[in-house]
């Protein structure tokens, strides 16, 4: 890709570009802890970074200072007026049909973001689906959004953040011609993963994409599906949690035959 020269989403010039915290910056102060471990899993090598900050830094250079102050910040308002007590005390909560939205939106937002953590890598979602959402906030049909929580003995610490995001041809599966994107990401005890298909072949892109489901049920009860939404409120967090170790394992639970879902 080398030097990005325009607006992710606008495509305005590199004059303008400002950065874009991949947790937003009112996550930290929310927090008030005095230091945060961020890591990072590259979707390539796989190769993972940790490192000890005093604030969660992650910036992203990639959208221009128009859309980071307006649309942009819009979402970050309305999430932080949503998941400010979920994030903080894991407080439980029932969801609106208005707020899975919110949620929804503010996680596909995310999610495109990470893809320009790597400016040299190309970027998982098109030109075509940024200049959507920022025109419309239209979240693709083929995405799928699941919620879960992170106990509270491991957010005591210095434990905050996690991003993951890859690109995986699924092996083994009846779908050997499409890729992943899986975007998994945590704050307090807020953990959520968006999943991504696309065809392989960029000649298919564009037609309709299958919907997925894992073959282990494990997860039932530590995450739960809230997008596409079904219209009804949700209820969080479930009966089970996250750990530091399962994180682990459930960012990574797409790397398995996956099936269709059953309609």
């Amino acid at each position: 890709m080398g030097d990005r020269r325009t607006c992710i989403f606008c495509g305005n010039p590199a004059g303008k570009i400002s950065g874009e915290h991949l947790w937003g910056d009112w996550i930290g102060p929310l927090l008030g802890l005095p230091n945060y471990l961020i890591a990072f899993t590259d979707p390539e090598t796989r190769k993972r970074k940790t490192w000890a900050s005093k604030d969660i830094d992650l910036n992203v250079k990639a959208p221009c200072k128009q859309c980071n102050e307006t649309w942009m910040s819009d979402i970050e308002t309305e999430a932080s007026t949503v998941l400010a007590d979920m994030i903080r005390d894991g407080k439980r909560v029932t969801l609106s049909p208005r707020d899975i939205v919110v949620l929804a939106t503010f996680a596909f937002k995310t999610a495109i973001m990470s893809c320009f953590v790597n400016p040299a890598r190309e970027p998982f979602f098109s030109i075509a689906c940024r200049e959507r959402f920022r025109a419309s906030l239209a979240i693709p049909a083929e995405v799928q959004m699941w919620i879960g929580a992170l106990s509270a003995l491991h957010t005591k610490g210095t434990f905050i953040g996690y991003v993951n995001g890859q690109q995986t041809p699924i092996d083994g599966s009846p779908w050997k011609d499409l890729e992943f994107q899986v975007f998994t990401f945590a704050a307090g005890h807020l953990v959520f993963q968006v999943l991504t298909p696309r065809w392989a072949d960029i000649r298919k892109r564009g037609m309709p994409l299958p919907v997925f489901r894992l073959p282990d049920k494990r997860w039932d009860n530590i995450a739960v599906q809230f997008w596409p939404s079904n219209g009804l409120t949700l209820k969080w967090p479930l009966s089970q949690y996250l750990s530091d170790i399962s994180i682990d394992e459930f960012t990574y639970r797409w790397n398995q035959p996956v099936f269709r879902m059953s309609i």
